[in-house]
């Protein structure tokens, strides 16, 4: 997978979102800025390649996930995450914290990710940040900007993050987390760039809403 994902970066195949689009602290202002052209995100993952496509239907997947969500079938969004991420050390940008169903649109707030390390994971390289169990809290919209990131100086939000712990992974480690789960990650701080796996599922009776970014492309139904 790391291979292929190299190859891929080398040649600038397929689409992909440049760390100047992301909008995140530390990013480039434009792809003319130093830096704006690097890639952030290898997208279309599942349809990049059929090493990342067969990892996401694979049988444990398919286990864990089918016993999450009660079902025999489970859907994969082709419209969201579907990406392999790529944090360069020269010019990554560090990931406020946020819930993914911030600019998703489904009827149900109930979407599961799965994220693969390709490498090592540590905080010195920007691996995952989550609040446990913020999932199931109903956060006071005010919390957050108008973007969807919390707003981490207000003393609300700094009693929540005191709760905050690191998720460093080795290669093949998976971790799977709701949509609601309050996350961030870090800038990558070493001489190696990381990249990481990630897909998200959800049952087929949510839908995505008619007109929106989740719709826009056909998803997969997976059978468990």
């Amino acid at each position: 997978m790391v291979s292929v994902a190299k190859k891929h970066l080398k040649l600038r195949r397929g689409s992909f979102e440049l760390e100047s689009e992301v909008g995140y602290p530390g990013a480039p202002k434009d792809n003319k800025t130093e830096g704006g052209k690097t890639i952030r995100r290898l997208l279309q993952a599942y349809d990049r390649h059929p090493i990342f496509s067969s990892w996401s239907c694979s049988g444990l997947i398919k286990e864990v996930l089918g016993s999450l969500f009660f079902s025999k079938k489970i859907i994969l969004s082709r419209s969201h995450h579907n990406c392999v991420m790529t944090k360069n050390p020269h010019f990554s940008s560090r990931t406020g914290w946020h819930r993914d169903i911030r600019y998703w649109s489904y009827n149900h707030a109930n979407l599961i990710s799965v994220w693969l390390a390709l490498g090592v994971e540590t905080e010195e390289n920007g691996c995952l940040m989550v609040v446990p169990g913020s999932h199931s809290i109903n956060f006071d919209q005010r919390l957050f900007d108008g973007a969807g990131f919390f707003k981490e100086n207000e003393e609300d939000c700094k009693l929540v993050l005191k709760n905050a712990k690191s998720v460093p992974l080795s290669p093949g480690d998976v971790l799977i987390f709701h949509c609601n789960l309050l996350h961030s990650a870090g800038k990558n701080s070493t001489l190696k760039t990381k990249y990481s796996l990630v897909f998200t599922y959800y049952h087929p009776e949510n839908r995505p809403v008619a007109g929106t970014r989740s719709a826009k492309i056909k998803p997969v139904e997976i059978e468990c």
